[in-house]
């Protein structure tokens, strides 16, 4: 990475016709994003963490981004980030391409569903959607502010159909065994599941870096979203173990590939991919091989644990239909909503999203037109109790999502600045009917 002098630095635009609106200060506030220098605002590093650069010579420098996966703080941050670097650096805005882990590499992904259900999305909404993950902070910022900004895939796809179903395995079973290898002595040697999890994902880089070297061709500013591990190799033992097991006597194995149905793995195909195109690099080795140089941020997450158990449904969901052309969310909408809820990364899907939006605004509508009926869940609108100092806890699950516990085992909780609801931790064998009556003590 090249020194920053003191002086100003223009965008290509800008040097060309004079000083413009993208003028940058020298020091921290700068990032280099194809040959030239723009701006990094201290608003905008509030949101997205600046962290490693390339650090070897090279002739042009891109952005990488983290894939927050199952952190909805950090895909709302990033969606924000996003809108406040955009903001400082508007002459990018047509020299940018969204490039999206958990797709297929070059298969457009369009917001247009979105926006015909709800062109005009307020901030709350945005988040209550990506807390589903159909949708993600960079695919959120083009349906608000509809730029025009391509979004398309980056993936092999069948090494991802591949690192899916491993992801859901061990988000499912951690300690599951991929093989155990049996030694002529007796002895034994157990290969945990999550090795071929980490095989995976480290074969799939080389498609990831082709993706975004190709994009360098034809877009000042291709900004590449990938989880942080995508960056690194693995050890190299476990990678050529996992992937000499795959190609040499993977049909023996119960986890061998041409056990797998092709409806599920891929059969043949995979099995060729693998033999043929994994590497053991990081995308931080593709990138230095072709002289990019990059930027990798992360976006804020203010220690805000995501929500594993609803990514990890969608994980199932997806991987019931891996090579399905129209994926069937129905199920898993339905189970979304009943919830009343706000590693591998999953495959965006802005049709679904847009489906959701359609139920959630429905559902708000319902709520609105019965004010004094309970909700969906059985729980009653009310305030907080008069006795606040009763609260022993309380937890924020995110910033549009508060909950307040008490000694006795009553649970007051609500979305952004909506009514508080309550549940009596008490009862036994709660369901979806079961009515749950507020405290005495609380304020109507």
């Amino acid at each position: 990475m090249r020194e920053l002098g003191p002086t100003f630095y223009y965008s290509p635009d800008d040097r060309a016709s004079g000083p413009g609106r993208d003028r940058l200060t020298s020091g921290p506030n700068q990032v280099e994003i194809g040959t030239s220098l723009y701006t990094l605002s201290e608003e905008a590093q509030r949101l997205l963490k600046r962290g490693v650069t390339s650090g070897y010579e090279h002739t042009r420098s891109v952005v990488v981004l983290n894939e927050p996966h199952e952190y909805v703080d950090g895909q709302f941050n990033l969606f924000k980030g996003l809108e406040v670097f955009f903001q400082d650096n508007p002459s990018l805005v047509g020299k940018t391409i969204f490039l999206a882990e958990g797709t297929p590499a070059n298969q457009p992904i369009s917001v247009q569903s979105l926006i015909q259900e709800e062109p005009n999305p307020s901030d709350d909404l945005i988040r209550q959607v990506l807390s589903s993950f159909l949708i993600t902070g960079y695919t959120a910022y083009e349906w608000k502010h509809q730029q025009g900004i391509p979004i398309i895939g980056t993936e092999d796809k069948l090494l991802y159909k591949m690192s899916r179903q491993f992801a859901a395995l061990c988000t499912k079973e951690p300690a599951m065994l991929f093989e155990t290898l049996k030694y002529k002595d007796g002895t034994e040697f157990p290969i945990p599941l999550g090795w071929a999890w980490l095989f995976a994902i480290t074969a799939r880089n080389k498609r990831l870096a082709q993706t975004l070297t190709e994009k360098t061709n034809e877009y000042e500013n291709p900004m590449l979203f990938v989880g942080s591990t995508h960056l690194a190799k693995i050890e190299d033992n476990v990678f050529q173990l996992i992937k000499d097991r795959m190609i040499d006597i993977g049909h023996m194995g119960p986890f061998g590939m041409l056990q797998y149905p092709p409806e599920i793995f891929g059969g043949y195909p995979l099995y060729l991919s693998v033999e043929n195109d994994s590497e053991n690099l990081g995308i931080h080795h593709y990138l230095e091989r072709a002289k990019i140089g990059y930027t990798f941020f992360g976006s804020v997450e203010r220690g805000v644990v995501g929500n594993e158990d609803t990514y990890a449904q969608l994980l199932t969901v997806q991987g019931k239909n891996a090579f399905a052309a129209n994926k069937d969310y129905r199920e898993y909408l339905e189970w979304f909503v009943s919830q009343k809820r706000q590693g591998t990364t999953v495959e965006s899907n802005p049709e679904a999203a847009a489906e959701l939006v359609r139920r959630l605004k429905a559902l708000k509508k319902e709520q609105e037109d019965r004010p004094s009926e309970p909700q969906q869940g059985g729980i009653f609108d009310s305030g907080l109790r008069e006795n606040t100092e009763s609260n022993f806890g309380k937890t924020d699950i995110e910033d549009a999502h508060q909950t307040q516990v008490y000694p006795d085992n009553y649970r007051a909780s609500r979305d952004a600045d909506g009514p508080w609801h309550w549940t009596n931790q008490n009862l036994k064998e709660k369901d979806g009917k079961t009515e749950h009556i507020p405290p005495e003590d609380v304020k109507e």
